[in-house]
């Protein structure tokens, strides 16, 4: 637990050093991923997460998926 909570400290400090709107985003150099050096921001290309399709979900598509798969395999709902 000890080293837990020295992590997460580390880690807080870590982010305090970074411009707000730096945070959250990865750093890249020559195309991988880096752990930054905060006092090199500028030497960094960004990459910002985003948002994209997602798979729909609902008890209705579940129920469909899992009695196709129960056909599939043979298995009757008596």
């Amino acid at each position: 637990m000890v080293q837990l909570r020295t992590a997460l400290n580390e880690a807080g400090t870590f982010v305090m050093q970074l411009p707000t709107n730096k945070v959250g985003l990865l750093f890249l150099e020559n195309g991988k991923v880096v752990q930054l050096d905060p006092a090199r921001l500028d030497s960094y290309q960004t990459h910002a997460g985003q948002r994209r399709d997602h798979w729909p979900s609902s008890p209705e598509i579940s129920a469909a998926m899992f009695e196709r798969m129960a056909e599939e395999q043979g298995y009757s709902r008596s």
